[in-house]
């Protein structure tokens, strides 16, 4: 059987949005066809999805949890040749046939691609994101987009989690890369969405749930501006950033409330008892590019949780066209807080306007059910079921 090396920074447990979304894409690969190569120890960490059913190799670099400053960036580059070495081993005792990098780092890809070419073996590459137009550090930045094309004109295969990433790198590199929706359990969303509709209180919550940086700030702030007079309203926010550092960011009010993060299982009850889930993405970000091609992850579990859902975004950004294109999402695709307030509105008393939504999110899910979408990766890395 063939069998694949699969070299990441993150991957189950670490407890990041893009570790979740590999453990939901890898359950459906047959356990003996691959293997893990990461920087990462099997440190425990709260709220983290299981390992993966197969065998670790751990690379001679730092960690992921190391904070990420000028040194690390520059130790970075310092580490490849041992981590070169030692995935040259583990394809020769493994007897690797090809490899597959999420590169999070510089260095991950650059491994993969060495590897590949002393050892004659195709690699491919998925990409859940930008990589060298979202770098920090210069130093990272140089060395990323000095790689980056050679790399990506090399792998056998690219997968993308969203058509404008597809557009990006076709016009980027004239690269026809693969598209792989994040996955989502759809299974676990399959009792009737009317036994678990919005808590029955006499505040209407809004809720977002996720990790919380610059490409969503100021779409936050639009919101929370927005219902600061709505005495009936309440924000709710899930995430990993603590509440004291939300609220330096101006993410507070007398209706907004902090319940930081909760584990990926409480996340479907949350998501199912909002009133309004609230999808956002920055107006006003150093990274418009990431902004232009970036599907968040919780996008398919927002689509499953049977609740309309307010996209605040640029018309330029992918979740604005997503929803439009599909029609799941109530879009205000400008930073004016009284379209906002408009469109809060809207989806607390029109019923009919929140059913159609909720019907075109179920539409759109199945493009994610997680069975559907690891097909398309076995297919195209030609694993044996």
């Amino acid at each position: 059987m063939p069998k694949i090396l699969f070299i990441s920074h993150c991957v189950p447990p670490v407890p990041f949005g893009p570790s979740f979304v590999l453990q939901k894409l890898f359950k459906h690969l047959p356990q003996d066809s691959y293997v893990v190569y990461t920087t990462c120890s099997d440190k425990s960490a709260n709220h983290a999805p299981p390992k993966l059913p197969c065998k670790y190799y751990y690379a001679p670099a730092h960690s992921i949890y190391v904070d990420y400053t000028l040194w690390v960036s520059i130790r970075e580059w310092l580490e490849i040749l041992p981590m070169v070495k030692e995935g040259i081993k583990i394809v020769r005792e493994e007897k690797i046939s090809s490899i597959l990098v999420y590169p999070t780092a510089g260095n991950c890809l650059l491994t993969a691609y060495l590897i590949s070419k002393i050892c004659r073996i195709p690699f491919s590459i998925y990409m859940l994101d930008l990589f060298s137009a979202v770098q920090t550090y210069r130093l990272r930045r140089l060395f990323s987009v000095l790689f980056e094309q050679t790399a990506m004109r090399s792998a056998r295969t690219v997968f993308v989690m969203s058509e404008t990433l597809q557009d990006y790198y076709l016009n980027k590199y004239g690269i026809n890369s693969i598209l792989l929706p994040h996955p989502c359990d759809t299974e676990r969303y399959q009792q009737p969405f009317e036994d678990n509709g919005a808590v029955s209180d006499s505040k209407k919550r809004i809720v977002f749930t996720g990790m919380i940086y610059e490409a969503q700030l100021d779409s936050l702030l639009n919101l929370v501006q927005a219902i600061k007079e709505m005495t009936d309203i309440e924000f709710h926010i899930y995430s990993q950033r603590t509440p004291r550092k939300l609220m330096e960011l101006g993410i507070s009010g007398q209706n907004v409330v902090h319940h930081g993060f909760v584990d990926q299982e409480s996340l479907a009850q949350i998501q199912r008892q909002a009133d309004i889930l609230f999808l956002p993405m920055a107006f006003n970000s150093p990274y418009p590019d990431l902004i232009k091609t970036a599907s968040p992850s919780k996008l398919p579990e927002y689509l499953a949780s049977g609740r309309p859902i307010i996209v605040h975004a640029p018309p330029y950004s992918y979740i604005t066209w997503y929803a439009t294109r599909y029609g799941w999402g109530e879009v205000v695709d400008k930073p004016d807080i009284n379209t906002l307030k408009q469109a809060v509105q809207t989806l607390l008393h029109n019923k009919r306007r929140c059913s159609l939504l909720v019907e075109n999110a179920l539409k759109t899910l199945k493009r994610h059910d997680s069975a559907r979408v690891a097909n398309t990766l076995i297919k195209n890395l030609d694993i044996s079921l």
